[in-house]
């Protein structure tokens, strides 16, 4: 935990916030964002933490990390510049990337909520997958990230569904037949290791955020965290064979976000 500290400081050392009216606009989202996932616990709602960092910089450009292990540290796996259209719309152009093409260009709307909380709304317009994600600002408190959760405060209240209907959490979670044992022995199971990655002894963890609908299916796939492109191929096939039941609000069939880390390793 201390490296990871020591991390998350050297990545302040990277802002350098000026006072231009420009500057003012762009301080709104500048410093470190971290990936969360709301969840209802009792009468409170509490964050859990991704070991996922975005930065946004001053200069204009920004770099996603994510914190592989102990031994290897923090990963960037993309970079680029951002500008802001009016107070609700980022403009990222891909410099570098595991997962798209040098000078992508992504239109993420975003929401403040509070003083920390930024909503952001995704669309990819190829597949027609919409979908959003909440982060926390930890640039004010980076210590705040190696704690597994934090409460919110009343006044920060945290969203329960984003614009498109969709639940971050609910009165009844979705569930696996056989319950979360059963999930990973299926998920275990139903990995076909891809030739390639057995050939260049790739292992790693990739994790996949997805929608659960009212069918208890798995849809609009988004990996959060990328071993190998190979790797996380197979991941999404086999997340895409679960069936859950749905999760349910108020007694209603509900759309739900939901995170699975799926493991590889080379026996």
């Amino acid at each position: 935990m201390k490296r990871l500290v020591l991390f998350i400081f050297s990545i302040l050392a990277m802002l350098n916030i000026g006072t231009t009216d420009q500057v003012m606009a762009q301080s709104k989202i500048e410093g470190i964002w971290q990936l969360t996932i709301p969840a209802r616990n009792d009468d409170r709602t509490d964050i859990g933490y991704l070991p996922y960092w975005k930065v946004y910089s001053s200069d204009g450009t920004y770099k996603v990390f994510f914190w592989k292990s102990a031994q290897e540290g923090a990963i960037i796996t993309s970079d680029g510049s951002y500008a802001l259209e009016g107070d609700s719309v980022i403009v990222e152009t891909v410099g570098f990337s595991t997962s798209l093409k040098r000078g992508t260009v992504n239109r993420i709307g975003i929401e403040l909520i509070g003083d920390g909380l930024m909503n952001t709304h995704h669309h990819v317009t190829e597949s027609n997958e919409k979908w959003q994600e909440l982060w926390q600002k930890v640039t004010e408190n980076p210590g705040t990230a190696n704690k597994p959760y934090i409460k919110a405060p009343a006044s920060n209240p945290m969203p329960q569904r984003d614009l498109n209907g969709v639940y971050f959490y609910t009165d009844q979670k979705p569930s696996y037949p056989g319950g979360e044992k059963a999930l990973q022995q299926h998920i275990a199971e139903s990995i076909n290791y891809p030739t390639d990655a057995l050939k260049n002894g790739m292992d790693g963890t990739t994790i996949i955020r997805f929608i659960i609908n009212e069918k208890g299916k798995p849809e609009s796939l988004q990996i959060i965290r990328s071993s190998f492109p190979p790797l996380d191929s197979e991941a999404a096939r086999v997340i895409r064979t679960l069936t859950f039941k749905p999760a349910t609000n108020h007694g209603k069939k509900v759309k739900v976000y939901y995170t699975i880390p799926v493991n590889f390793k080379i026996k």
